[in-house]
C-alpha cells in the first residue's frame, strides 16, 4: 500500500500594527501590515495593489460594539497587471506595507448604519473616542476598486478575481497561486 500525502497547504500570516504604541483620543492611527510566509514552503502570492487592497477591506469596531468602515472618496483606476505582481514569498519571508490613514483625503472612517445613498465627506469620523478600538483588515482572491463621484462616496466598486480578471493573466505562471483569505487584527487605545 502506498501512502500518499499532500503538500503542505501554504501558511500565510497578516499582522497589524499600528505605527505609534498608543494614540491620543480624536485622531486617526496609522498602521503597518506585514504579511509572512510563516510555513515550510514558499507561497506564491499575488500583490497587485496590495495597499490599496488592503485599505478598501478596513474596518473597525470601539468597545461599545460601533462599527466602522474605512470608505474611499476618490475614484481609483486599475494599474496594469505585471508579473513582478506574483511573488514567490519563502519561508519566514515578509512583505511590508504602510497604512497611512491619518490626514488623508482619499480614505475616511465613516460610521456603519443607516447612510444615505451618497456619503459626503461629512460623515469621515475626525478620531476615535478614549478607549480601545480593534481595526481589521482582509486579503484575499477577489478585489474591487471605487468607482464613484469624488470627494463623495456613493457605492459604485467594480471587482475583479485577481489576477485572472486582468489582461495579460493568460501569459502568467498562475499554478500554486494563494487563493486563501487571511485577516489581520489590531487593538489601539485610544488616551
Amino acid at each position: 500500500m502506498v501512502i500518499r500525502s499532500s503538500p503542505p497547504k501554504p501558511q500565510l500570516a497578516l499582522v497589524l500594527t499600528p505605527i505609534e504604541p498608543q494614540y491620543a483620543a480624536g485622531s486617526i492611527p496609522d498602521f503597518r501590515a506585514v504579511l509572512k510566509n510563516s510555513g515550510k514552503t514558499a507561497v506564491k502570492l499575488c500583490t497587485y495593489m496590495l495597499k490599496y487592497r488592503l485599505l478598501a477591506a478596513m474596518n473597525a469596531s470601539d468597545a461599545s460594539g460601533q462599527d466602522f468602515a474605512l470608505f474611499p472618496f476618490v475614484p481609483a483606476k486599475y494599474a496594469p497587471l505585471k508579473p513582478a505582481d506574483l511573488k514567490l514569498v519563502a519561508p519566514g519571508q515578509e512583505i511590508t506595507e504602510d497604512l497611512k490613514i491619518s490626514g488623508s483625503e482619499e480614505w475616511g472612517f465613516v460610521k456603519n448604519g443607516s447612510l444615505p445613498p451618497e456619503v459626503g465627506r461629512g460623515f469621515i469620523a475626525r478620531g476615535f473616542s478614549a478607549g480601545a478600538v480593534t481595526f481589521a483588515t482582509m486579503l484575499y482572491g477577489r478585489m474591487a476598486i471605487y468607482t464613484g463621484t469624488n470627494n463623495i462616496y456613493d457605492g459604485r466598486w467594480s471587482g475583479r478575481t485577481l489576477p485572472d480578471d486582468f489582461p495579460g493573466a493568460d501569459k502568467l505562471d498562475l499554478v500554486g497561486l494563494f487563493r486563501g483569505e487571511v485577516e489581520g487584527k489590531a487593538r489601539v487605545v485610544f488616551k
